[in-house]
């Protein structure tokens, strides 16, 4: 997946002189010793940790795939059965539903709507516990409108029919359940010298389907130079083929392509849903949640802005001890779960 990533190393080279630069070379056993070696430290500092880390996603990219099937039927088995779990893996990410105040032109329901919010009439005529109601995160959206996620789409209709039964709610809120956005999947180190055409051309080609949804949205800078990477849209069935094949053969050569996560992180302030280009924001370090920015960071202090603002705000109990670029912190998850359940897989 991808995440902008705000981090860069806040110590002097020499802190990590001792172990090699190129850790993508590295088999995985040697990946594992320099791990050992890192953590006998006794004190591990930022620049270290950020190293750690770098090995961590090095060892994951190492591992061998599953091996094949030992015989065709089971090979078959598995392929049919696959969709089906998949589908039901993105059913247990929440299912949302919006909600807003009327559209009113006249003063006097605009004046009404701001007296009687969408989450005061819920919380005064819906309760979640009696009502037997799985409710996951609710946030604020524009328009004064309301996003519940819940943990199915029952619980969703639980909240619809709640509303269409009681008059007060009926007459003050709207509801939309909002459309599935298409899947995405990022090529790496697409030459730059292909073009569009061309590209989506092949896709159809390898994996004979005639997926006209295929769409190239954007394109990132790549590792090695003259590359790029590609962020490109398509159909469920074709992002399913995509993921399940993880290589795509372009020009003899073969290129990877994983599942793209549209998660957007703040280098500036740490926040999700923005970049620094549009950020007005107090800047938070990544590494330490000093107010500086994270170039400018010292400190051997590790400590995540955004788990300890939700223990601060939300009352959550997060394990704030790590940086804010982790993909593994509450957090991050909880942002790639809201991705995935608007996403139509």
């Amino acid at each position: 997946m991808v995440v902008e990533n705000s981090l860069s190393s806040h110590t002097t080279s020499n802190d990590v002189e001792n172990f090699p630069n190129d850790v993508d070379n590295l088999s995985a056993i040697e990946i594992i010793q320099v791990l050992r070696n890192l953590l006998q430290e006794k004190y591990i500092s930022a620049a270290r940790r950020i190293f750690g880390e770098k090995l961590l996603h090095a060892l994951e990219s190492s591992l061998p795939e599953k091996r094949a099937t030992e015989n065709n039927q089971s090979s078959a088995s598995t392929e049919d059965k696959h969709p089906e779990t998949y589908a039901e893996e993105v059913k247990k990410g929440p299912h949302t539903v919006l909600l807003y105040p009327p559209q009113n032109t006249d003063e006097q329901g605009a004046e009404r709507n701001k007296a009687f919010s969408v989450k005061h009439l819920l919380e005064s005529s819906i309760h979640p516990l009696k009502d037997k109601i799985k409710i996951k995160d609710v946030r604020k959206i524009r328009n004064q409108g309301l996003a519940v996620d819940c943990e199915d789409d029952c619980d969703v209709q639980k909240i619809l029919s709640s509303i269409q039964n009681q008059e007060e709610l009926k007459k003050n809120i709207t509801h939309v359940q909002p459309k599935g956005k298409l899947p995405k999947v990022i090529f790496y180190n697409i030459p730059n010298d292909i073009k569009e055409p061309e590209m989506t051309e092949v896709i159809r080609l390898r994996l004979g389907v005639t997926d006209e949804t295929i769409k190239v949205k954007f394109k990132l800078k790549g590792r090695r130079e003259g590359t790029s990477h590609w962020v490109v849209e398509t159909s469920p069935s074709t992002f399913y083929l995509l993921t399940k094949n993880k290589k795509i053969l372009l020009n003899w050569t073969a290129y990877s392509v994983r599942e793209f996560i549209g998660v957007r992180r703040c280098f500036k302030s740490q926040n999700f849903g923005h970049t620094q280009n549009n950020c007005n924001n107090i800047p938070f370090c990544a590494s330490c949640s000093g107010r500086y920015d994270s170039r400018h960071c010292i400190s051997d202090h590790i400590k995540c802005i955004n788990c300890s603002l939700s223990n601060n705000y939300k009352k959550t109990n997060y394990d704030p001890r790590h940086t804010a670029a982790d993909e593994n912190f509450p957090c991050f998850i909880k942002e790639v779960e809201a991705y995935r359940s608007s996403t139509t897989f």
